[in-house]
């Protein structure tokens, strides 16, 4: 069997009959509710069992095949049977009793399959060791397995993402565990991650309890980072596609599954699979942006103009940097794709590099926003003067911010300003750049550094004492930073100046000082800032940062102020 899709294995024949994916397929010639519903279910017990066995039959003991053989050719010669009998109602009512047994013969294959795959984890998991780690190439069972390091599993994504999944539901990856996976407590991991991976799509209940079981584990993440890449990749994949689908985890904390997702991710330097995008065409002579912690540049994906930010800080020699700077871009990519919001930009994919750029650099791709930044949007609107509602546009902002800090686990965006703000095709402002983001109390990335953003916006507290230690800086890290930053976002926006434009560019440090003793950039001269803008702003700055307005409130003022 050379499986590349669990699809593919109700097609595999593994006996002398015809496959479950030929037979055991479709009840809509069937009459009568009843009739059909027991020829459905049963159709769908069935074919679960049979990816069971056609998983798995190689390495069954020969009186599992022969059981699973019996039951099967009994199933088919009583589904064939009912196939006849059930195209008129007259015999659908005499087929009901055919139809039990039908439900009871499949129940009693599905139980069979799970029992004979469970008793060959078990031989599995009992048998004896190699006595060191073997390398996959050198072992007896050839399995391909997917190693991010080699160049030929980065060429296209649709290569990486087939690899994987061959490696998934290739017939020799039980021999491939023997002989790689060292320790009992190693090996039942492995298969129970293997075991859950395949059932997705195919028995949702199994996948959810599977990912339950899994995210119980207190000791899930360091188990996890001491498996073959392989495993980790199939585990993330895995994981995501529980964290998309929120009954995956019901009974549990979604904010679990991310978790695990970020920390797995950002210390094996890894994403899960399903994040990757290919058929990217980037024009590198096209550079939109170039920021401080990245370039944008314009691209094409399936016909459609996209964005792709490359990150900067991968260029070092030093093989340490380069490794650190990857996973960062990682964190970046994992927490962006969590946040889901009408006016937050959402993250497309991934591509791991780029024909034409040297060194080559992974890129995370996005809509591309032809309005271009909030400020240059507002610039062009003034040179023409066209009037914008620049509360509407505020109130849309403070809306992604309420989401943010009200998010599943807290998060801070630590570089509020306009540059960050995008517009879309349909004018809506879109919140971007999530490089430096933090989640408020957490500790998972220990090369977050507080004191990164953008000075001119940045709160008090930050610049108090800039030595002190890790910890305690951290803990200055709370959504007041990003209601200080909004202040100033609101005098910017109406000014489309930096906050304290009036000093000069390289006199940061002036700014700083002038912060921390209270003072804030004074209101300008006139009526260019609505009174009650004003006095929001004045609620977002306080030096006190628990004095200062809270998002959801920003948000709601904001709104009134839209309506009167």
């Amino acid at each position: 069997m050379s499986a590349t899709s669990q699809g593919s294995l109700l097609h595999t024949r593994i006996s002398g009959h015809l496959p479950a994916g030929e037979v055991f397929v479709s009840s809509r010639k069937a009459k009568g509710p009843l009739a059909k519903s027991l020829l459905e279910g049963s159709d769908t017990i069935v074919r679960l069992a049979y990816c069971d066995w056609a998983y798995c039959h190689k390495d069954m003991s020969a009186t599992d095949r022969l059981t699973l053989n019996g039951l099967y050719g009994s199933l088919i010669r009583l589904r064939n049977e009912l196939k006849e009998n059930t195209v008129t109602w007259k015999g659908s009512c005499k087929a009901i009793p055919d139809l039990w047994s039908l439900r009871k013969l499949a129940r009693k294959f599905y139980t069979s399959a799970q029992r004979s795959r469970e008793s060959m984890y078990d031989r599995i998991i009992e048998s004896p060791r190699p006595s060191g780690s073997s390398d996959s190439s050198s072992s007896s069972s050839s399995v391909e397995v997917l190693s991010p390091n080699s160049d030929s599993s980065l060429d296209t994504m649709p290569e990486r993402q087939l690899k994987l999944y061959e490696t998934l539901w290739n017939e020799n990856i039980m021999d491939w565990l023997r002989q790689n996976i060292q320790g009992e407590a190693e090996t039942k991991l492995s298969l129970a991650i293997i075991d859950t991976a395949r059932s997705a799509g195919i028995d949702d209940t199994k996948f959810r309890l599977g990912v339950k079981s899994l995210l119980l584990r207190k000791d899930l993440v360091k188990s996890l980072l001491d498996m073959p890449d392989v495993i980790i990749e199939i585990a993330l994949d895995m994981l995501q596609r529980a964290s998309n689908d929120c009954r995956a985890t019901e009974g549990l904390s979604a904010t679990e599954c991310e978790k695990i997702l970020r920390r797995v991710s950002y210390k094996a330097g890894l994403l899960p699979p399903c994040m990757y995008v290919t058929d990217l065409k980037v024009r590198l002579s096209m550079e939109f942006v170039n920021g401080g912690h990245g370039s944008v540049f314009r691209g094409e994906l399936g016909g459609t103009k996209v964005a792709v930010k490359i990150i900067y800080g991968n260029d070092s020699d030093n093989d340490e940097e380069k490794r650190q700077g990857l996973k960062t871009f990682h964190r970046e990519a994992m927490l962006w794709q969590q946040l889901q919001h009408p006016n937050i930009l959402p993250l497309i994919g991934i591509c791991e590099k780029f024909d034409g750029l040297s060194p080559n650099k992974p890129g995370m791709i996005s809509a591309w926003c032809q309005h271009g930044n909030l400020r240059n949007y507002l610039k062009a609107k003034t040179r023409n003067n066209e009037v914008v509602d620049r509360i509407s546009l505020l109130a849309r902002i403070a809306d992604a911010l309420c989401y943010l800090h009200n998010h599943k686990y807290q998060l801070v965006h630590k570089d509020l300003r306009l540059a960050n703000v995008v517009v879309d095709d349909g004018f809506e402002p879109r919140l971007t750049d999530f490089g430096i983001s933090t989640i408020a109390n957490s500790t998972t990335v220990s090369h977050e550094r507080a004191h990164i953003g953008t000075t001119r916006w940045m709160a008090p507290e930050i610049f108090e004492d800039e030595s002190v230690l890790y910890k305690e800086m951290r803990a200055r890290v709370t959504p007041a930073i990003d209601m200080y930053a909004f202040a100033c976002l609101c005098l910017e926006m109406y000014t489309l100046l930096d906050p304290w434009s009036e000093i000069g560019p390289m006199d940061n440090a002036v700014v700083k000082k002038r912060v921390r003793n209270g003072e804030r950039p004074s209101r300008p001269p006139g009526n260019v800032i609505p009174e009650q803008v004003w006095s929001l702003v004045e609620k977002c700055w306080p030096q006190d940062p628990q004095q200062r307005m809270t998002s959801d409130d920003a948000r709601q003022a904001l709104q009134a102020m839209l309506t009167t």
